[in-house]
């Protein structure tokens, strides 16, 4: 065997630029945010940052230590933290120009109360229209409740609010309830930012719409969309080809032994699969450990050398074994890929999650730093 690691998540940065061209077409004058949380979902958010830095408008992020990150790489475009910043990290995003997120009026109170008279924090205001997660909030979803808790930040010494947004609930859902939910979500926001409008207060940029919004829903763009996953290339097949992007990444691990077996043949832990013909087994250095999940056994694809296989048995920490029996060349070395292109076929992350009830992102999102990043440049040379 090489040297080439056990397993690898191949990143094409060229591709997520291009996707990031396409999304950007697709939304015309529309500013573009690109959300980077999880480490650009597990991606690598550096290198995706510097990939999108000449196509995005904003760049979105869940902590601040996300935020710093993309900042060390000298990117110098507006940085939004949607999540819950500690007290002792306040200066730094100041410092930095990173703009805050609204948690509350509480949590806007904390955050003066770091700053000195002279130090201003840029913040977005949060209006929750139903998510029931971070923003201001009403019991009765009043909007004369949620302008009055938006004026009180607003008139706030030391904090500067240079935008407004409310996050879709169930965005991209065909079930005409929740349709009619997201129209509601967007109306409710829609006359909180009217009320403080008239009132003569200036809100900044206004955005509503996330990935799935921003083909569901072109008449609630407001100024800017946030889009994450179809930067990547994930998502339902359908919703990508309409947007023209492609899959930018490849996950492979690599077989480390091929053996046969005889019919009735125990595979994994809990002897949960026992082979019905004499078998050929390949073990594959991948398991749960990396970021797949233990019940991942016998129904989920894997391509060999541009066939289809699938997982059999329980996936254990460290590997996980497929049936290779129809596969006619295959030996210890070899890699397999668990998501991503081979040959001509391809294993769209939709598919892998769906079998475990699971969403792309969590998927991907899952895959942990012993699952080591390659990055592949626009001559498809890794860098």
């Amino acid at each position: 065997m090489s040297n080439k690691p056990r397993c690898y998540l191949e990143v094409n940065l060229s591709m997520i630029r291009q996707n990031g061209l396409r999304i950007q077409k697709f939304i015309g004058n529309t500013k573009l945010m690109s959300v980077l949380k999880g480490d650009a979902y597990g991606l690598g958010i550096q290198r995706c940052a510097l990939a999108l830095n000449d196509v995005t408008d904003w760049f979105a992020v869940a902590t601040a230590e996300e935020a710093l990150a993309i900042r060390e790489v000298g990117v110098e475009k507006p940085i939004l933290v949607l999540g819950y910043v500690p007290s002792s990290q306040i200066k730094k995003m100041v410092r930095e120009e990173i703009t805050l997120t609204v948690i509350s009026v509480k949590d806007v109170k904390r955050i003066q109360s770091v700053l000195k008279r002279d130090e201003h924090a840029q913040m977005h205001i949060a209006v929750d229209t139903g998510l029931t997660r971070i923003g201001l909030f009403s019991q009765t979803m009043a909007a004369s409740e949620l302008a009055e808790q938006a004026r009180t930040i607003l008139k706030m010494d030391g904090i500067e609010v240079t935008g407004i947004f409310t996050h879709f609930a169930v965005a991209g859902s065909i079930d005409l309830e929740d349709q009619q939910f997201t129209t509601s979500q967007y109306e409710l926001f829609r006359e909180v930012v009217s009320l403080l409008e008239q009132e003569g207060y200036l809100l900044g940029i206004k955005h509503c719409c996330n990935s799935n919004a921003i083909l569901e829903n072109p008449d609630m763009y407001e100024d800017m969309v946030r889009c994450g996953k179809f930067l990547f290339g994930f998502g339902q097949s359908h919703d990508l080809d309409l947007l023209g992007c492609e899959l930018a990444f490849n996950l492979r691990a690599r077989v480390v032994r091929v053996a046969m077996s005889t019919a009735n043949t125990n595979i994994g832990y809990g002897r949960v699969y026992k082979t019905q013909r004499p078998s050929k087994i390949a073990t594959i250095s991948f398991g749960f450990g990396d970021g797949y999940r233990r019940e991942m056994g016998e129904n989920t694809p894997v391509l060999v050398n541009g066939n289809r296989a699938k997982i059999v048995g329980r996936v254990a920490m460290d590997y996980m074994m497929i049936d290779a029996t129809e596969i006619p060349d295959i030996s210890a070395g070899d890699y397999v890929t668990l998501m991503g292109h081979n040959d001509s076929k391809v294993i769209m992350p939709n598919e892998v999650s769906h079998l475990v009830n699971a969403s792309t992102n969590e998927i991907i999102g899952n895959l942990n730093k012993r699952v080591l990043r390659t990055y592949l440049d626009e001559n498809g040379k890794e860098i």
